[in-house]
């Protein structure tokens, strides 16, 4: 038998993990890398494209060759783009141009610069002087009233030949701001390994070579800040993600011993009962364990051949997002064509993530999202898993597991959702409630999240109530620092934009069959316009407020704890009073629902309640596909989760 006397074992300590980081060292590599950039960018570059190798373009017809000299050229559509590097300094264009068949035609440039030229029937070298542009492309639309040539079918406009921009003296404002960016999170993710001058070293050298190589010769072919901005992304996440799988193998290895001694002493249970009945017990129950994990498993499968194929890939509205910024056009739709679910939601704040997602290939792109998010997913799991005490091996193999297979995680990296980043962030800051070294990394990973979706903001009413001052200015310095890239780079004019669409989607969607919001499903009982709807609405909007109110009493009452259980809670309560619940929404709950099966083992209704609200939701896709029923397994789910958290919590 375990002796009951003693305490549970602790979490190791994370020897790993950068204690707060070395601001002398940072300075210096930042110092370092600016002069670098500018020792690398000071000479003259130049880019020449000829109509065999153009630029990337868009709007390019094939190759062709005149019949007398031969000479190559290409016949643009009405309307072409031109991606062309930017060595930086004030620039030179150059393009070869002429009408093609037409005797004359005007042409308009618009991109850094707006002009129109006169063509006539021979190709003639224009060029026009550009002041110094901040991006790392320069994106040039080429248009003309197009024609269709006799005997063809296809939309021309004019003949392109050679193309070619001179430049340097001064790195664009994008490589330097993605030069120093990398340096930082590289450093933050190779000083986990690292000493600290060894991890300084290692970083000077791989960011001395990437720009040598990027800009000695490679610049013209190689968007180096999009590329940098998401390495510099997926270091950040390394450094945050570290301390979350170290944090899991600590709590596996520290429950190693007692639980093989539990385990030892059920199964000498199990054959000294072995007569009564209780070998035959105890193989039913793993009889039923397998059975429910497969129904459980089927189902997510169900959705995932059955549902998921005919639902809209959100990324795609996020990359449209980042394609409008780097066009230097507001991401925002208007508000009057503004629709939610299908338009660009964010705040600005995201837009620079987006943006240099958008600037490079698509299926680059689409493999980093899908990656991440199951990474990202997994990680936070691991997460949950180690801060809570007292739970054994058992339990991360039932996290990962249940967590895995979860639908709406599963539907969430289907439509390329960015729910992932927002649990592992949620994750982050309850960890670093445990661990004190990690105070610093939640507290950011929490402002990421707000910057997000805005409404986790009211998870602040936790160390808002234990006059945890500190943390709240963490969060804020974090909120600022991860607003300034996009203020930076976008100006004001996304933030009013943004603005304008915010009581949109504060009020939600109502009326959407999909939404499983209370709100949502009340009023869809109504018939629209009557008085019975706007009562339904207002039901919903009370039993959001009073959700909202419940957290607040939490908080004020078990504000002398220090226990993360307290912020699963209001996880659960967030996710649950919102007015817009999509199902992929309700992968946040893995959270609440994993702490309330793992935090008391044995003890009390709890695991029992997680488990009948994990199944109804698991169960809500093929009941409302297969059976043609409105989504209220999910909605049962929830609510059992919600009111089993504020019950135990009170």
């Amino acid at each position: 038998m375990a002796d009951r006397g003693k305490p549970p074992p602790r979490l190791p300590a994370l020897a790993l993990i950068p204690s707060g980081g070395e601001p002398g060292i940072i300075v210096l590599l930042l110092a370092g890398m600016a002069l670098m950039v500018w020792l690398l960018a000071s000479g003259p570059r130049v880019a020449r494209y000829t109509p065999e190798a153009p630029p990337p373009a868009t709007g390019l017809h094939a190759l062709e060759r005149r019949a007398d000299g031969g000479a190559a050229y290409r016949w643009t559509t009405g309307r072409s783009r031109l991606d062309l590097p930017n060595p930086g300094g004030t620039l030179l264009l150059r393009l070869d141009l002429s009408a093609g068949a037409r005797r004359s035609v005007e042409a308009a440039l618009s991109g850094p610069i707006n002009t129109r030229w006169r063509l006539g029937t021979d190709l003639r070298r224009y060029q026009i002087l550009v002041p110094a542009q901040a991006g790392e492309r320069i994106a040039l639309e080429l248009s003309a009233p197009p024609f269709v040539p006799p005997g063809e079918t296809r939309e021309v406009g004019v003949v392109l030949g050679e193309v070619g921009v001179w430049g340097g003296g001064a790195a664009p404002r994008a490589l330097v701001a993605a030069a120093l960016l990398s340096t930082v999170a590289l450093h933050l993710a190779i000083r986990a390994i690292l000493p600290p001058r060894g991890a300084a070293t290692t970083v000077a050298l791989v960011m001395a070579s990437l720009l040598a190589w990027h800009l000695g010769g490679r610049w013209a072919a190689w968007t180096f800040a999009p590329l940098s901005a998401i390495a510099a992304l997926v270091a950040a996440l390394v450094a945050g993600g570290w301390p979350l799988a170290l944090g899991a193998i600590g709590r596996w290895r520290a429950a190693g011993d007692g639980r093989a001694l539990a385990a030892g002493d059920i199964g000498a249970r199990v054959r000294a009962g072995g007569k009564r009945g209780g070998a035959s017990r105890a193989m039913a129950c793993a009889g039923v364990v397998i059975g429910g994990m497969g129904l459980y498993l089927a189902a997510g499968l169900w959705n995932h051949r059955n549902v998921h194929p005919g639902l809209a890939l959100d990324l795609e509205i996020y990359l449209r997002a980042g394609r409008l910024a780097l066009a230097g056009q507001i991401p925002y739709d208007p508000p009057e064509l503004n629709v939610i679910g299908v338009s660009f939601v964010y705040p600005p704040p995201t837009v620079p993530l987006f943006a240099a997602l958008a600037a490079v290939e698509p299926w680059l792109t689409h493999g980093l999202w899908l990656v991440g998010s199951v990474a990202l997913y997994t990680l936070a799991l691991l997460g949950i898993y180690a801060a809570q005490e007292g739970v054994g091996r058992a339990g991360l193999l039932a996290v990962l597991g249940l967590g895995l297979g979860f639908a709406p995680f599963l539907e969430n990296v289907a439509i390329g959702q960015i729910n992932s980043l927002m649990l592992f962030g949620l994750a982050l800051f309850v960890l670093g409630h445990s661990i004190r070294r990690l105070a610093w990394a939640g507290d950011v990973a929490l402002a990421a999240v707000i910057l997000i979706k805005l409404t986790p903001v009211a998870l602040l009413l936790w160390p808002l109530a234990r006059g945890d001052w500190r943390r709240l200015a963490r969060v804020a310095i974090g909120a600022v620092g991860l607003s300034l890239p996009a203020l930076a780079l976008y100006g004001p004019a996304p933030w009013i934009a943004f603005a304008q669409l915010l009581p949109d989607l504060l009020g939600g969607v109502p009326r959407n069959p999909y939404n499983q919001a209370m709100a949502a499903l009340l009023t869809g009982l109504t018939a629209p316009g009557s008085a019975a709807e706007q009562a339904a609405a207002w039901l919903g909007r009370a039993f959001s407020l009073g959700l909202l109110g419940s957290w607040a009493a939490i908080c004020w009452r078990r504000r002398e704890a220090n226990d993360g259980a307290i912020l699963a809670c209001g996880v659960a309560i967030l996710t649950i009073s919102s007015s817009l619940i999509w199902y992929h929404h309700l992968v946040f709950l893995a959270l609440p629902l994993a702490w309330l099966a793992l935090a008391a083992p044995g003890r009390g209704p709890w695991p029992g309640l997680a488990l009948l609200a994990l199944g109804l939701i698991q169960a809500t896709r093929p009941i409302e596909f297969g059976l043609g029923m409105p989504p209220w397994p999910a909605v049962a789910g929830y609510l059992i989760l919600v009111i089993a958290w504020i019950v135990r919590s009170a």
